[in-house]
């Protein structure tokens, strides 16, 4: 029950931009909750709901650089391996890279750093 209770929760916060909008519909639940003798689920919604959310952010698109001054270039480079990659984004900065990009989606990896390279190379020359 709270899975469900949490999934329609989450499904009802999809598209609201407004934060007084959203304390409306967890009022909402709250009320339904109460209503129905069911507040004690409230703690497991909320845990339930948590995961929901954070299984949304991991699967976020994600372009991670070696350096924020590479924007632009990966975001071009990204275009050729995808038909259209999505408006949203998130970019962070690994300095860890050395240089160039990885492109995370859900199922999707596109690794055109200079670290995978760098041990490609490395793997090639110590096998041999």
């Amino acid at each position: 029950m709270p899975i469900e209770y949490a999934h329609a929760l989450s499904r009802s916060l999809e598209n609201i931009t407004n934060s007084n909008q959203a304390e409306m519909r967890v009022e909402e639940l709250v009320a339904v909750l109460k209503k129905d003798g069911k507040m004690r689920a409230l703690p497991a919604i909320l845990r339930e709901f948590e995961r929901i959310e954070a299984r949304k952010f991991s699967q976020k698109p994600t372009l991670t650089l070696a350096r924020q001054s590479d924007i632009k270039k990966a975001v071009s480079e990204l275009q050729k391996y995808t038909t259209s990659p999505p408006s949203d984004i998130e970019t962070k900065i690994d300095e860890r890279l050395v240089g160039g990009w990885r492109y995370t989606n859900s199922d999707t990896l596109i690794d055109a750093s200079h670290k995978s390279a760098l041990l490609e190379l490395y793997r090639r020359v110590t096998t041999r």
